[in-house]
């Protein structure tokens, strides 16, 4: 999760709309032929597609829809009780003084997901505990290090230049 992958920022075709999007997944198809911005592990391009597709793969894996699965195995167990995925927005929308029509947004692993300053501390004491809650471990430390692994690589990404052989390492925070 360290925004190397080389892929897009976004697939722009259908990710906000007026009427119901397509199902998040429906990407995988969409940019099967696509090439890729960057060589990986060349820049960090933050990427949207890339963790809707982490998303697609998640809920493959599964089995289970990526919102459930997440529900199930993460929030509930943190006791997330104000965190949910949303396509549509909570508020009304205005330009100007005009009220006009929300835009469901489709990539709902990469920006639907709705929470509070709550459930964001629970969520942050867990990443400290190395994914211990309530006496389960939830996510295994190691997989919660490689998750951090990279994640603090010194990036020229503002000049899209490649990145330096001596990266940084990542230090993990610690509780």
């Amino acid at each position: 999760m360290h925004h190397h992958s080389g892929l897009p920022a976004n697939h722009l075709s259908g990710m906000l709309t007026t009427s119901a999007p397509a199902p998040f997944t429906s990407l995988v198809e969409a940019v099967r032929n696509e090439y890729v911005a960057y060589p990986p592990e060349f820049i960090f391009g933050y990427s949207n597609l890339a963790v809707s597709l982490l998303g697609a793969a998640i809920e493959h894996t599964a089995g289970t829809p990526f919102e459930q699965h997440l529900q199930q195995r993460l929030l509930a167990p943190l006791g997330m009780v104000h965190t949910r995925f949303e396509s549509q927005p909570a508020l009304k929308v205005y330009n100007r003084h005009e009220e006009i029509d929300a835009l469901a947004l489709r990539d709902l692993p990469s920006g639907g997901l709705v929470s509070n300053v709550d459930d964001m501390s629970r969520f942050m004491r867990w990443v400290f505990a190395d994914g211990r809650a309530g006496g389960q471990q939830l996510l295994g430390a190691d997989s919660l290090a490689e998750m951090w692994a990279g994640c603090c690589r010194a990036s020229r990404s503002a000049t899209r230049a490649p990145l330096p052989v001596t990266a940084a390492p990542c230090s993990t925070p610690t509780a």
